[in-house]
């Protein structure tokens, strides 16, 4: 049997992810991970210790209730109260917000700002934040104008200049946290053939056993967004719930062998297929 203390430390884990994917917040892994570095300066979940663990669910539940709470109460604009030298700045932040479309939804808002000033609420920003805010949402929303004109012709190919202002626009706002570090290219082949060899090492228990974990780390029945990475997995779910039902079909009818083709051809391509 596993020890309590880890067995406790995956809930605690399944915890973090059932707050970040709740309605009210629907984080995506990306915002999550970043969110995660930043407060704890681990790139893992593994990584963290159950004290981290707790902040970490302790800011979710935080920014969960804050949204729960614009939803039940009636809606009060922060450019009132608060700071009082920065009630003009929040007023042109909310009229530039409206622009974008993001009035609607204040957990996007107060998201954007815990990400580039680890401050839940517009109305504690400083007067310097204030400003350094309105900044970004003005290229924001350069951005998306630019877009819609762009849209107008599908077919138009950006200039050269077009990409490299895109780029370092892009850097820009890696650089100020508000947007993630590219990614590594992954050696997908290598990856697989890593993986696979670590786990065919496992012993079959301990396979079962960490296999499940891993599933409940990856999908759930309350998912509100499906990716294609959650996709495969609940392929292979679909698979092994079929792969049952097949063999016990045979043994009702007294078979006790199958023909490896007919089984891929009734089982698992028809999953892969969907």
């Amino acid at each position: 049997m596993g020890s309590p203390n880890k067995s406790f430390l995956h809930s605690s884990i399944r915890m973090i992810w059932a707050i970040a994917k709740s309605p009210e917040l629907s984080l995506d892994e990306t915002d999550l991970y970043a969110l995660i570095e930043r407060e704890t300066g681990k790139s893992h979940m593994r990584e963290l210790s159950q004290g981290q663990i707790n902040k970490i669910c302790r800011i979710l539940q935080q920014m969960k209730d804050q949204v729960k709470g614009s939803a039940t109460k009636p809606r009060k604009r922060t450019d009132e109260g608060g700071n009082p030298q920065t009630v003009a700045q929040r007023r042109k932040i909310y009229k530039l917000t409206e622009e974008l479309g993001w009035n609607d939804n204040p957990a996007r808002l107060n998201g954007f700002i815990l990400k580039m000033f680890r401050v839940s609420r517009i109305e504690w920003l400083t007067v310097a934040q204030c400003y350094r805010l309105i900044e970004a949402l003005k290229k924001i929303l350069e951005r998306e104008q630019e877009k819609e004109v762009d849209s107008d012709d599908k077919r138009k190919r950006l200039t050269q200049r077009e990409k490299d202002e895109n780029l370092r626009f892009k850097k820009e706002m890696q650089k100020k946290g508000i947007l993630p570090p590219d990614k590594p290219r992954l050696n997908r082949k290598k990856f697989a053939q890593e993986v696979v060899g670590e786990f065919e090492e496992m012993d079959v228990i301990s396979a079962a056993r960490y296999l499940r974990e891993a599933i409940g780390c990856m999908v759930s029945k309350d998912m509100l967004r499906v990716s294609e990475e959650q996709i495969g997995v609940l392929k292979l779910l679909k698979i092994a719930v079929e792969t049952q039902k097949y063999m016990k079909a045979l043994e009702e009818e007294g078979h006790s062998e199958y023909k490896i083709g007919e089984y891929i051809d009734n089982v698992v391509i028809p999953i892969l297929k969907l």
